[in-house]
């Protein structure tokens, strides 16, 4: 982290938009970056777009993540993808974005979160009825955490406002048959990602039928989950959605 990056940012008046992902910043960094512009990164209305994609963010630096989130009310874009903060890092900022009503979009993919940590962040994101957005893929969800992820889906706002799920090797398993009753009911649901999850001939056949009585999908991706010949054959009687198999 250079001294002129830092210089820049203690010298701002406000900030809008914070985008330094790919960059392996690491606990060291982000402390200095929070060190060095904590009146602006704490301005309630300042940030409306936070990304630190890729940052090797874990557990030690999640917590001043989760302070600034919590303070930028305004805050519409996080994005915080393969961080490795765990269940931890998802219990903290579950907590900071029930402050953020205005939260449209929310990527966490990669990150090691359980079920644990899912539960509380899908339960939290239910306080902000903007959200449109919702990446969560590669992450060892499993069943229970995956039927959270479903829950919150069956009730407002996110039942309406919900447009993109992902949730892609997320070791669904018997999760599909949750995952099904809410796809039945999200009556915002267009684009759902569930590749790679193992889920076998019932869950497909479950999927299969919540995907046909669907009101919303537009396209799916069932890639890699060995769904069976029957959902297959339901599946391929499915006119008006993409089904990516």
């Amino acid at each position: 982290m250079s001294n002129g990056f830092l210089c820049l940012m203690t010298n701002l008046s406000s900030l809008k938009q914070l985008a330094i992902g790919s960059n392996r910043l690491g606990n060291g960094a982000l402390s200095s970056i929070y060190g060095s512009a904590f009146s602006v990164l704490k301005d309630p209305n300042g940030l409306v777009s936070l990304q630190l994609d890729f940052n090797q963010i874990g557990t030690d630096a999640v917590d001043m993540i989760a302070s600034v989130v919590f303070s930028a009310s305004r805050l519409q874009t996080m994005k915080l993808k393969r961080n490795n903060f765990g269940c931890y890092g998802a219990q903290s900022l579950a907590k900071a974005v029930m402050n953020c009503r205005g939260l449209s979009c929310v990527e966490m993919s990669g990150n090691g979160i359980g079920h644990h940590g899912i539960k509380q962040l899908a339960q939290a994101l239910q306080n902000c009825p903007k959200l449109s957005v919702l990446l969560l893929g590669e992450n060892p969800l499993g069943v229970w955490g995956v039927q959270a992820v479903a829950a919150s889906l069956q009730v407002e706002p996110m039942v309406s406002s919900l447009r993109l799920l992902a949730l892609e090797s997320t070791n669904m398993d018997d999760g599909a048959h949750s995952l099904a009753d809410a796809i039945k009911v999200a009556s915002g649901l267009e684009e759902l990602n569930i590749s790679s999850n193992r889920i076998g001939p019932k869950g497909g056949m479950s999927l299969a039928e919540a995907i046909r009585d669907s009101s919303s999908l537009k396209k799916i991706n069932l890639r890699k989950n060995n769904i069976g010949v029957e959902a297959a054959q339901v599946i391929s009687g499915i006119e008006g959605v993409v089904i990516l198999t």
